[in-house]
């Protein structure tokens, strides 16, 4: 199981084209993880099938693999053993890994924040609900979103932020 965000080291990794977006994170972002759920009783109306918020960081690190030596990636290895891409262990070439601050957690509850809506070509997607939309000051499809999306007014922030510390 490519288990990414791992939550005991609070680590996350990518080598792909996201590595790009993780290098522009700074101390005390946020970097909020979403997955795709959907209910193991299928009689049950209250969870949906959606994206759902799971978790956060507040970032801590970001360790750029391409400019560590053999012995500082032998060190960060060493350090973060749980990390998804850690335990492949191939080659980290272009392996960026955030670490969380000790405030980050997967939440307690998934939180709510799709719903389905046929995409240009009419396939069934997700897409941010309007209640998420005008929370995170966002808008349109999220599944697998690239690039990642931002909240940067600072008042939908203070909103996120609130909406994960209550889950």
């Amino acid at each position: 199981m490519h288990d990414d965000p791992e939550f005991e080291m609070r680590t996350y990794g990518d080598a792909t084209a996201k590595r790009r977006f993780l290098l522009e994170l700074s101390e005390g972002d946020l970097l909020v993880f979403y997955a795709g759920l959907k209910p193991f009783n299928h009689d049950n109306d209250d969870y949906p099938e959606a994206l759902y918020f799971v978790g956060y960081f507040t970032i801590d690190h970001v360790i750029d693999f391409n400019w560590l030596s053999a012995s500082e990636r032998a060190a960060y290895r060493q350090r973060y053993p749980s990390n998804a891409h850690v335990k492949r262990g191939y080659a980290f070439e272009n392996l960026v890994i955030v670490t969380g601050s000790k405030n980050s957690r997967l939440l307690h509850r998934a939180r709510l924040i799709s719903q389905k809506k046929p995409d240009t070509s009419g396939r069934p997607t997700y897409a941010l609900s309007p209640e998420m939309e005008e929370l995170l000051g966002i808008s349109g499809f999220i599944q697998k979103s690239m690039p990642p999306r931002l909240v940067t007014q600072a008042h939908n922030v203070a909103r996120l932020v609130q909406l994960l510390d209550s889950s």
